[in-house]
């Protein structure tokens, strides 16, 4: 692993190196290469994944991001961050730290468009296992007193068939609000339905992976 890019490197001879995740295998070449060619080497991090329970923990995938987030990665000449965790963490352990969250282009976003009646929420994307709770957004509207307004969720990211599955995992087995399933939408469409949105809603744990990682749902939104 990580043998083209060291060819790359001896043949283009850049003036800085910037690693983005990579873990292990490439900082232990990176830093190896960088150090004897006196480049300066930047690790870029921008999430932290730990396991759910203590055997996975134990497996070669967490055993690897442990190894360079404790280790490796402290080794380098800097860190580019994207959250206030993972700049603390770096700043911690005396490395050279600069945070930079996600951005986006404004002009992508001049386009304005006329709301519905009613609360309209979106959840844009895939509620990957640990990562975003659906689950507690579906049963929380379910609970939500609908009498005088209408309440409605748009699902940009899962299909029909997903969402059954989901449901169906969580023992979600109706819905009273307005549910419209979009299934996967290219870039434009995806900011439009945002858009026509009052809110994007998501729900994370407070776990380590969640506060070193940075949401870009969160920044499309705003």
């Amino acid at each position: 692993i990580g043998s083209k890019t060291i060819d790359w490197l001896e043949e283009n001879r850049p003036d800085i190196v910037i690693l983005y995740s990579g873990y292990s295998p490439y900082l232990i070449r990176l830093l190896k290469w960088c150090s004897l060619n006196r480049v300066p080497l930047i690790f870029h991090a921008v999430e932290w994944y730990d396991a759910s329970n203590f055997l996975e923990s134990l497996t070669p995938f967490y055993l690897n991001i442990e190894l360079a987030m404790r280790y490796f990665s402290t080794k380098v000449n800097g860190v580019l961050v994207i959250s206030k965790y993972l700049e603390n963490y770096y700043k911690k352990n005396k490395v050279k730290t600069f945070k930079i969250p996600p951005i986006i282009d404004m002009t992508e976003y001049r386009d304005t468009f006329e709301r519905k009646s009613g609360l309209n929420l979106i959840y844009p994307g895939y509620p990957a296992a640990r990562k975003d709770r659906l689950d507690l957004v579906l049963k929380a509207l379910n609970e939500m007193d609908q009498s005088n307004h209408r309440i409605s969720l748009t699902l940009a990211g899962m299909n029909r068939k997903d969402y059954e599955a989901y449901s169906k995992l969580h023992g979600i087995r109706e819905t009273k609000f307005d549910l419209n399933i979009k299934g996967k939408l290219d870039n434009k469409d995806l900011k439009k339905e945002i858009a026509l949105s009052d809110y994007s809603i998501f729900v994370r744990e407070i776990a380590r992976f969640s506060k070193a990682g940075f949401p870009t749902k969160y920044v499309d939104s705003v």
